[in-house]
């Protein structure tokens, strides 16, 4: 898959960051295409209940999203190049919390302060369908697992947990969007397609999944394969 599809992906998915080269990265035993970090939350916020999301911010596409641990900490791996936005954000996409990591900074862990109200969601609302749907804890629970286990490099792993928590609720729009740019990122496209199409039908107001069935169906074709098929919303 070319760089440009991955570093294109935007994904609902999970785990954050402290950039980590040179030296620094030689000292603490970590990789340079890693981003590590935590997030200090003030009363009542609660980590658990929070999101951190890596964006591209020379093409302004989300290209990671993984859960905060029960401590607040959180880690992101195979970086794409460039400058990085992270955001920390609640279920309902609303944004806590924005910080910038440029190329140079890369090798020092991120500590994110986060106890001011929320700002509107980037994308201008909170999608009405977040609004009324309620993830149950079970399948939030195969979520996070599914974060721990691509943190870990357990990728096939990842995907089972993705489509348990699927199996538990067949409406949980993220977990189709992860599982949609996992597969992608492994090159099963059509697969990817799929989940992306099944998100855009679940939630139509969902940028995250238009861009990503938009940038799969884009890779297909470039291959002159036909897409699964398109969604119009």
């Amino acid at each position: 898959m070319s760089q440009w599809t991955r570093a294109s992906l935007a994904l609902v998915l999970s785990g954050f960051f402290c950039l980590l080269s040179g030296q620094f990265s030689a000292n603490h035993g970590m990789s340079a295409n890693m981003l590590k970090g935590e997030v200090i939350c003030q009363s009542p916020l609660n980590p658990m209940n929070l999101l951190v999301e890596l964006v591209d911010a020379t093409r302004h596409v989300a290209v990671d999203r993984t859960p905060l641990s029960p401590t607040g900490a959180f880690e992101f791996r195979n970086l794409p190049s460039g400058s990085l936005e992270v955001r920390v954000i609640n279920f309902q996409g609303d944004v806590l919390k924005r910080e910038w990591v440029q190329p140079e900074h890369i090798g020092f862990p991120l500590t994110i302060n986060v106890g001011r109200p929320a700002e509107k969601h980037v994308s201008g609302l909170v999608t009405p369908y977040r609004l009324q749907h309620k993830v149950p804890k079970k399948a939030m629970s195969e979520f996070r697992k599914a974060a721990e286990a691509m943190n870990d490099s357990k990728h096939e792993k990842a995907l089972e947990h993705l489509r348990k928590a699927i199996a538990i609720d067949p409406g949980f729009v993220e977990a189709y969007n992860n599982l949609g740019v996992r597969l992608a990122k492994s090159g099963k496209m059509e697969d990817a397609a799929e989940q992306f199409l099944t998100a855009s039908k679940l939630d139509p107001h969902s940028a995250t999944a238009r861009d990503n069935l938009r940038i799969v169906n884009a890779h297909l074709l470039q291959q002159r394969r036909v897409p699964v098929q398109s969604f119009t919303k």
